[in-house]
């Protein structure tokens, strides 16, 4: 055997007898030198390569091309090359490396892929696919989205109906939901209760002449506990032009119910027909007195512009489109639903005929009310009754109603026994409280 080689590098003679030598994966002979020098051991094939062709893989160690492209696989994102253990699959089917994966994709734990941060919804911290599929959307959703109108009027309303669960998933419910709806509403999530169906702008006429809608409250009547929860609420919107054709006449209007919900013997009432009690209406707050008369009507003037306030009162201006009547309690009974819109749309178009004077005046909102309003109070033990004028020629009356209030209270019987004149004295002393609990400021 020939043992004098030349090395196929530096192109020197060497004894093979003597000398550390290699051959390469070509069948080429290489001197200890070079070899030292330029080639490297492949740990995959076990051959002799030339160190222009290593490739490191797993950042740990190295092997030739030929044992990387057919063993390894290439990071789409910084094109190093990786064993399976070490490489991720994208949700678009791109093989990246982990380190790539942490610095610049998202896992998604709905569906366990990875995505760009451009496909991640962080409202939902989920990929957008899953987002999608989902019924109950994130809370404030439908900004920037063009609502659907149902019915031809001059103004709409807009229903968020509030959701609590008695058994079940929410979003399983929700796909119930709309199953029934249809286009008629969305979902979306609401911190204070399990999720809120928010009905479309409808006509008063498609609200409560809709099918769909009252079989949506008959399902959630079985599956929801609405009239059982003091924290649901049924928030209602209204076009500001259902209040005018113009902003001051829209203004005018809006500030009478303003008025109405200030806190006193008029706001009293309409929690009783609203349903809410003292603590679940902190969602739905009266307005506060001002030192007089005149300074609540003032204020109440100023209110309905437009303004990014605390939106927890009886009546929330903070829409440019819309006012909120927020009083309304959470309710999967139909009839109570249809009692409520229509106690609303009654408000409405009184506010349009009534006078700022009289806005604290409960029963001259409720006189025109019709036989169903007129029950609807009756079952919330709001009787109305036409008011009184506080004249002396009345005070005998004021007393007979009193007499009845405290026969009724204390259940004592011979009320009317009661000498007429201290009544009247005390009527005469009691003043405000008097006119209030007749339904006058």
């Amino acid at each position: 055997m020939d043992t004098i080689k030349r090395c196929v590098e530096c192109g020197e003679l060497f004894n093979t007898d003597n000398e550390n030598y290699i051959v390469n994966a070509n069948g080429d002979y290489v001197c200890e030198d070079c070899k030292d020098e330029f080639y490297f051991l492949c740990g995959d094939c076990d051959e002799w390569h030339h160190i222009d062709e290593s490739v490191l893989v797993d950042d740990s160690y190295y092997v030739c091309e030929s044992c990387a492209d057919w063993g390894y696989y290439q990071c789409e994102n910084c094109g190093g090359y990786y064993s399976r253990d070490y490489i991720v699959v994208t949700r678009d089917g791109d093989y990246i490396c982990e380190d790539c994966a942490q610095r610049y994709y998202v896992y998604c734990d709905e569906c366990g892929e990875y995505v760009s941060e451009d496909s991640y919804d962080y409202d939902y911290e989920m990929c957008d696919e899953c987002a999608n599929k989902r019924i109950i959307k994130p809370y404030h959703w439908h900004k920037g989205d063009a609502p659907t109108f149902f019915g031809d009027g001059k103004y709409f309303f807009g229903v968020e109906w509030e959701l609590m669960l008695r058994h079940g998933y929410s979003d399983d419910h929700a796909r119930e939901l709309r199953d029934i709806l249809g286009d008629r509403a969305y979902f979306e999530d609401d911190c204070t209760v399990d999720f809120e169906c928010i009905f479309q702008p409808h006509t008063f006429e498609e609200l409560v002449n809709s099918e769909e809608i009252k079989r949506a409250f008959e399902y959630a009547k079985e599956h929801m506990m609405n009239d059982d929860c003091e924290e649901s609420g049924l928030h209602v919107h209204v076009s500001r032009t259902a209040f005018g054709d113009t902003e001051e006449e829209q203004d005018d209007n809006i500030a009478k119910l303003i008025v109405l919900h200030t806190k006193g013997y008029a706001y009293d009432m309409l929690k009783k027909l609203s349903r809410r009690t003292d603590h679940s209406a902190r969602w739905a707050r009266g307005f506060s007195k001002g030192e007089n008369k005149d300074a609540t009507l003032e204020y109440a003037k100023q209110y309905v512009k437009y303004r990014d306030n605390d939106h927890n009162v009886a009546i929330n201006c903070g829409n440019r489109a819309t006012v909120e009547f927020r009083l309304g309690a959470g309710t999967v009974d139909y009839d109570n639903f249809v009692a409520w819109v229509s106690i609303i749309k009654m408000l409405v178009e009184k506010c349009k005929t009534i006078s700022l004077e009289d806005a604290d005046n409960f029963y001259v909102w409720f006189e025109d009310a019709d036989d169903t309003v007129k029950q609807y109070m009756a079952m919330h033990g709001v009787i109305w009754e036409e008011p009184i004028d506080i004249t002396t020629d009345n005070y005998r009356i004021i007393i007979d109603r009193l007499c009845d209030k405290i026969n009724e209270n204390l259940r004592a019987q011979n009320m009317d026994a009661l000498n007429h004149e201290v009544m009247l004295a005390l009527i005469a002393g009691a003043g405000q409280q008097t006119r209030a609990s007749l339904g006058y400021y």
